[in-house]
């Protein structure tokens, strides 16, 4: 406890709140502009930090993490644009708070959940990371195919009141995730000989476009329909979250900083499962599941909790046992080793001072979160003003550049627009996006994972039976399916 203490107070420098400063700012803007995401932030400021000491460096970058992180949540409930993949499930009550006339609600929201789960994974991180580390390396390919398989089943059974719609989302998601090179073979499926398709879709275009550039276009015949005053509804200047409704969302986000913590410590698992997990639990437990995803509370404060609960649950193998729990904490490891230090069981033992200060330094830094965050709040909010008409070609502008930025390829724009006509349509025909989204990002986790654990079974399906993470994960999955017909077959009997 004496060495924890230490690592505390030698945040209390200069230097090292300067660098949780200014990374905290940085994070959040690059983490709210589609494309862009905590990965692109911090290979970006990657080299700047050769030059700083070990000690800010590291926390400087931990820093944008985190808050790159929380700024996802920023453009998916204004814009409905997810700025990280885990915000994808943020949207799915944050955009519809902020259409009711909450966006300031639902902003506080998002800060406090994140700022509360990004703590209590601190906590974690300082307390349980061994033991968390090796639960972590408990998954092979077999228990991760079953937890990928798991995640889109429950999405794909839960984000539509029409549970088959639901399924031909996830579907064609799961498709489009076949696009590219094959893993195991190296022959090129569905390119049709585009270079541009030889490293498959990526999700992040495809994300901006079905979410951002399709809202985009509805702005747009919303305008044409009912003139300027489409859009956004007054907003109130001291609207935001409540002491009260904090209280009432403990339990929402002590669940949801566990679950995010624990998921972030499975290496290569990723933001976006434990952000749907946690929504999906966070259903089951309502009182009101039935008012998600359409504006409840609650349906913001789990995802937000969770994904920010998951970069302190990522360290914990890298700093444990020297294995990556994400491709940011992979350039996290990398900053390490450009300062002359090995991640893994020796970094404890050989530089316990660094690692009780990264400790301290992620559990200051939430929150700083809280501070810079509250007053982004504000500047957010003076954005919605803008009135409509120049809000909706703005929207499309940035989803444009967004796109752009991702990989500095115009094959990505065309990505883009492609995929908000799709999204345009699909709110027409009342097909979810959300599973096609999962299902793609997923997609390429379910191909080599069934593949690699055929392949040490020599074949062998009942790999996934016989192990028992697997095979607990794959009966989730069949029982979410089952019972999400029976209760469609349930609705269809009541309507007749």
């Amino acid at each position: 406890m004496g060495e924890l203490f230490n690592g505390f107070l030698a945040v209390f420098t200069l230097s090292n709140l300067g660098a949780i400063f200014l990374g905290i700012a940085i994070g959040i803007i690059l983490g709210a502009i589609p494309g862009i995401g905590a990965s692109a932030a911090l290979a970006i400021f990657l080299p700047l930090t050769l030059s700083m000491p070990v000690e800010s460096a590291i926390l400087f970058l931990i820093a944008i993490y985190a808050a790159a992180e929380y700024g996802g949540s920023i453009s998916a409930i204004i814009i409905n644009a997810p700025g990280t993949g885990a915000a994808a499930a943020t949207i799915l009550d944050g955009y519809p708070m902020a259409q009711k006339g909450q966006p300031g609600k639902a902003l506080g929201t998002s800060l406090v959940s994140s700022v509360s789960g990004g703590t209590i994974s601190a906590i974690i991180l300082a307390t349980l990371a061994p033991p968390l580390a090796l639960f972590g390396l408990k998954f092979g390919p077999s228990e991760m195919f079953a937890l990928a398989l798991c995640g889109i089943a429950i999405i794909a059974s839960l984000t539509s009141d029409n549970v088959i719609k639901g399924w031909i989302s996830a579907m064609l998601g799961l498709l489009l995730a076949t696009v590219g090179i094959d893993p195991f073979v190296g022959f090129g499926r569905y390119t049709f000989d585009m270079p541009s398709l030889m490293s498959g879709i990526s999700e992040i275009p495809v994300m901006i476009g079905l979410f951002a550039l399709a809202e985009g276009f509805r702005m747009l015949e919303n305008i044409k329909t009912n003139g300027d005053e489409a859009g956004f509804k007054g907003i109130e200047p001291g609207e935001g979250i409540t002491f009260k409704e904090f209280l009432q969302l403990k339990f929402t986000i002590l669940r949801s900083g566990i679950i995010g913590s624990i998921i972030g410590a499975v290496p290569g698992v990723g933001a976006s499962v434990a952000s749907f997990i946690a929504y999906d639990v966070a259903k089951r437990s309502s009182k009101t599941p039935g008012e998600f995803g359409k504006g409840h509370i609650e349906g913001v404060s789990a995802p937000e909790a969770a994904n920010n609960a998951l970069v302190g649950g990522a360290l914990v193998p890298a700093l444990s046992l020297g294995i990556p729990g994400s491709a940011s904490v992979a350039i996290l490891m990398g900053a390490l080793i450009m300062h002359g230090l090995t991640p893994g069981p020796f970094l404890l033992r050989d530089s316990p001072n660094l690692v009780y200060l990264i400790f301290g330094g992620y559990f200051v830094g939430n929150f700083v979160l809280l501070l810079l965050g509250l007053l982004g709040i504000k500047a957010v909010l003076q954005f919605l003003k803008i009135p409509v008409n120049i809000l909706a070609p703005l929207i499309i502008a940035v989803t444009f550049l967004g796109a752009y930025l991702y990989g500095n390829s115009y094959s990505d724009m065309v990505v883009m627009f492609i995929f908000g006509v799709v999204g345009w349509i699909f709110k027409k025909v009342n097909i979810p996006v959300v599973p096609l989204v999962i299902a793609l990002i997923l997609g390429d986790m379910v191909e080599r994972n069934l593949l690699s654990a055929l392949l040490i079974s020599n074949g062998d399906p009942l790999v996934f039976v016989t192990r028992p993470i697997s095979a607990i994960l794959l009966i989730a999955a069949v029982l979410t399916f089952v019972l999400s017909m029976k209760k469609k077959q349930g609705k269809t009997l009541k309507n007749a």
